[in-house]
C-alpha cells in the first residue's frame, strides 16, 4: 500500500513538473509571432517532447523505482507480529510436548525442543536488529535517496528554464530588431513604438541577463527620446540604473532628455541631471563628441536666457573653450559626432534656435568643426566605397 502511495505521489510530482514546462513554454509563446508556428514548434515543442521524456522522466522513473524499493523494503521490516509470532510458536511447542508426550518421549525430545528455541531466539534477535535499522537506518536512507531526487529534479528543470529563457531572449532580440527596422522605415510612429518597448520591458527582465537588458534599453531610451517622452527616460534611469551598468549610448540619451526637460521647464534640476550624464557617457568613452554638443546646447541656454552680461561672458567663454577642446583633438571623430549631432537639432524646434547661436557667435571655430566633421564624413564614405554625397551641409 506505502508503495502505491508514493507511486500515487511520484505521478503527481511528474505532473508538476510537467505544468511547469508548459508554463515556460506559455509564457514565451507571445515572443515567437515573428516565428512561424512549425518552426516554433520545431524549436521548442520537439525539444522540450526529447529532452523531458527521455531523460527527465527517464530519471524521475528510477528515483521513483529506488524510492519504491527502499519503502517495500521498510515495509517487509516493518512487520510487528515476529515477536508475538515466535513467543507463539514457543507456546505451541511446549503444548504439544506437554498433552501428547510422556515423560520417557518428552526427555528424547527435549534437545530438540532447545534447539527450536535457539532458532527461534536467533531469528528473534535478527528481526530486533532489523527492527532497529528500521528506525535508525532506513530513514536516513529513504530520506537521501529523496534529497538526491529533488535535488538532480531541480538541476533538470533549472537546466529546461535556462534553454527556455534563452529562446524567449532570442525571440526578443528578434522582435526589437523588427520594431527598430519598422521605426527606420517610417512603418511606426516613435510614441506608438514607445508603447511596444514599454510592453516588452517584464518579458526582458525575466530572461535575467545583465548584458542583454542593457542593450535592450540602449533602443529604449531612443525611441523614448525621440517620442519626447523625456520623463519615461527618467523612470528608466531611476528604476535600473543601480541594478544595470549603462552603456555610453543610454547616458548620452538620458542626457539629451534632461537638457530638453531643462530647456522646456527651465529648472536647474534638470541641468544638474543632464551634466551628471553626460559625465557618465564620457567616463565610459572619453572622446564620444554627442556628450560635447549637449554640453554647448546647454551653454547656449544659459546664454541666451540671462540678461546679466556676466553670466553671458561666462557661458560664451566656456563654450569657446570646449569648441576649440574639440577641434584640437588628434583624431577628427570627435569633431565628427558633436557636428553632426548639432546639424541634426537644427530642425529640432526647441533647440534650433541655440544651434543658430553657437554658428553666430564662434563662426570661425564652427567653421573648423565643420571641416574637421566633413574630413570624417569623407573617409567614412570611402571606407563603406559609398558614393559621396553632393549635397551641402546647412
Amino acid at each position: 500500500m506505502s508503495t502505491e502511495n508514493n507511486d500515487d505521489e511520484t505521478k503527481q510530482d511528474v505532473e508538476r513538473l510537467k505544468e511547469e514546462v508548459t508554463k515556460l513554454i506559455d509564457d514565451i509563446d507571445h515572443s515567437y509571432y515573428r516565428i512561424p508556428k512549425e518552426e516554433f514548434e520545431s524549436i521548442t515543442v520537439s525539444k522540450i517532447t526529447r529532452d523531458v521524456s527521455e531523460q527527465l522522466n527517464k530519471r524521475i522513473s528510477t528515483w521513483r523505482n529506488w524510492i519504491g524499493i527502499a519503502i517495500v523494503v521498510l515495509s517487509f521490516f516493518g512487520i510487528n507480529q515476529i515477536p508475538k509470532l515466535i513467543s507463539e510458536i514457543k507456546d505451541e511447542i511446549k503444548k504439544e510436548i506437554a498433552e501428547k508426550m510422556d515423560e520417557h518421549t518428552k526427555k528424547a525430545v527435549e534437545p530438540l525442543e532447545d534447539r527450536i528455541n535457539y532458532k527461534l531466539d536467533t531469528i528473534h534477535e535478527q528481526y530486533k536488529a532489523l527492527h532497529s535499522a528500521q528506525e535508525n537506518i532506513f530513514p536516513k536512507v529513504i530520506s537521501t535517496v529523496q534529497e538526491t531526487a529533488k535535488t538532480a529534479t531541480n538541476k533538470e528543470f533549472e537546466s529546461i528554464k535556462s534553454q527556455l529563457l534563452s529562446l524567449q531572449k532570442s525571440a526578443l532580440e528578434i522582435e526589437v530588431e523588427k520594431l527598430m527596422a519598422n521605426i527606420k522605415a517610417k512603418k511606426i510612429s516613435y510614441s506608438a513604438a514607445a508603447k511596444k518597448f514599454k510592453n516588452m520591458e517584464s518579458r526582458a527582465l525575466e530572461i535575467r541577463d545583465k548584458s542583454f537588458f542593457p542593450k535592450f534599453i540602449d533602443n529604449y531610451v531612443k525611441v523614448l527620446v525621440n517620442a519626447e517622452q523625456w520623463i519615461e527616460v527618467h523612470k528608466l534611469q531611476t528604476k535600473f540604473e543601480k541594478d544595470f551598468k549603462f552603456s555610453y549610448y543610454t547616458w548620452v540619451n538620458i542626457a539629451i532628455a534632461d537638457m530638453s526637460l531643462y530647456e522646456k521647464s527651465h529648472s536647474h534640476l534638470y541641468k544638474e541631471r543632464a551634466v551628471y550624464a553626460y559625465q557618465q557617457a564620457l567616463n565610459l568613452l572619453p572622446d564620444y563628441g554627442t556628450p560635447y554638443a549637449v554640453r554647448l546646447i546647454i551653454h547656449m541656454i544659459d546664454y541666451s536666457r540671462t540678461s546679466n552680461n556676466d553670466v553671458k561672458d561666462h557661458e560664451k567663454s566656456e563654450a569657446l573653450k570646449l569648441i576649440n577642446s574639440i577641434n584640437a583633438g588628434r583624431d577628427v571623430i570627435t569633431s565628427y559626432e558633436t557636428y553632426n549631432y548639432l546639424n541634426r537639432m537644427k530642425s529640432d524646434r526647441y533647440l534650433k534656435d541655440f544651434i543658430l547661436d553657437l554658428e553666430s557667435l564662434f563662426p570661425t571655430e564652427m567653421t573648423i568643426m565643420k571641416s574637421r566633421y566633413q574630413q570624417e564624413l569623407d573617409y567614412i564614405n570611402k571606407k563603406n566605397k559609398k558614393p559621396k554625397s553632393s549635397k551641402k551641409l546647412s
